[in-house]
C-alpha cells in the first residue's frame, strides 16, 4: 500500500514553485585531515549530475590552515568552471556538537528563540559564540523532540573569512556526516538511514 500511496501523494501535492524543477549549480567543499575534496554538481528538473570533482592533500593528520584551503577552493572553482555556483563548506564532525532535546510544545511558535536562548544548556556553546542549526524530529505527549547541530566559531570563522578574501562567499554549513546521510537517501531513496563508521 506504502508503495502505491507514497509515489501518487507527491504527484497529488507537487507544486510548480517546489525549487527542485528549477536549475542550481553547487560546490560542495569538504575540510578534512589532509586533504579538500571538492566536487560541483548541476541540478535540473530534479536530475542531479556531478560536473567535477577536484581533491588537494596537505600534510597528513593535520587540517589546512585558513588560507591555503582558501587559496586551494579557490584554484578549484576556477579548475571546475563552477564560477557562479553556490558554495557550500562540510566542517569534520569532530568540530561540532550533535545533540536530542526536548521541549514543551508550547514553544513550537518560538522555537528558533528558544534554542538560542537555551543553546548553552543543548551544547557547551552559547549563542554568541556558535553557529548552530535545528530540526524537528517528531512530536510526542506533548513534547518537541529537536535535533541540534552546533559548531564554535572560533574554529570555522577563520576559514569563511579567507575564503571571503578570495571571493568565494559561502551559501551553506554542513557537518561531513550529514552530507553523507544526503547521499545515501539519494542513492537509494530511504529516507531512513543507520551509519556506522568504524
Amino acid at each position: 500500500m506504502k508503495k502505491i500511496a507514497t509515489p501518487l501523494w507527491r504527484v497529488l501535492t507537487f507544486s510548480l514553485a517546489d525549487e527542485s524543477i528549477y536549475p542550481d549549480k553547487t560546490l560542495a567543499a569538504s575540510l578534512e585531515k589532509g586533504t579538500l575534496s571538492a566536487a560541483y554538481g548541476t541540478r535540473l528538473l530534479s536530475r542531479i549530475k556531478i560536473q567535477g570533482f577536484k581533491e588537494y592533500s596537505f600534510e597528513e593528520d593535520r587540517y589546512p590552515q585558513p588560507d591555503v584551503f582558501a587559496s586551494s577552493l579557490a584554484l578549484a572553482i576556477n579548475d571546475l568552471g563552477a564560477a557562479r555556483a553556490s558554495v557550500s563548506l562540510s566542517i569534520p564532525k569532530e568540530w561540532a556538537i550533535i545533540n536530542t532535546t526536548e521541549f514543551p510544545i508550547t514553544v513550537k511558535e518560538n522555537l528558533s528563540d528558544v534554542i538560542s536562548y537555551e543553546l548553552d544548556r543543548i551544547t557547551p556553546f552559547s549563542s554568541e559564540d556558535a553557529f548552530y542549526d535545528f530540526k524537528v524530529l517528531g512530536e510526542n505527549a506533548g513534547k518537541i523532540t529537536v535535533l541540534v547541530v552546533a559548531a564554535k566559531t572560533e574554529f570555522v570563522r577563520p576559514y569563511i573569512d579567507k575564503l571571503k578574501e578570495k571571493g568565494v562567499t559561502l551559501s551553506r554549513l554542513t557537518v561531513n556526516l550529514a552530507g553523507f546521510e544526503t547521499l545515501c537517501r539519494y542513492i537509494d531513496g530511504k529516507a531512513d538511514q543507520i551509519f556506522v563508521e568504524m
